[in-house]
């Protein structure tokens, strides 16, 4: 199948490849060239691995919060990272007083 040779190594991991299509060339890493940032409005669809529950954009801190279990998940390179491994269990301090 052309244009699908060697995207991945062998541990997985997508690399830069060419693929041709309809006479032009294009690179997979420029395909998500200057998309490292996270789109908000993708949170619709995104729940925590754990409860299933809402989570919250933290712009500031680049993290999916669920409130209810006070866990922050990263947001590295644009990628929400939801996994439970990833998350951290967030401090007292860093909720409102209620």
């Amino acid at each position: 199948m052309e244009g699908t040779d060697n995207l991945r190594n062998a541990d997985g991991a997508y690399h830069a490849a060419s693929s041709q299509t309809h006479g032009h060339t294009k690179s997979v890493q420029g395909a998500f060239a200057g998309s490292s940032r996270f789109d908000p409005a993708v949170l619709r669809f995104l729940v925590c691995p754990l409860t299933k529950g809402d989570l919250r954009y933290d712009a500031g801190k680049q993290e999916l919060i669920s409130e209810e279990i006070q866990v922050a998940y990263p947001i590295i390179d644009g990628i929400a990272r939801l996994v439970p491994t990833a998350g951290r269990m967030m401090e007292a301090a860093e909720f409102p007083a209620s």
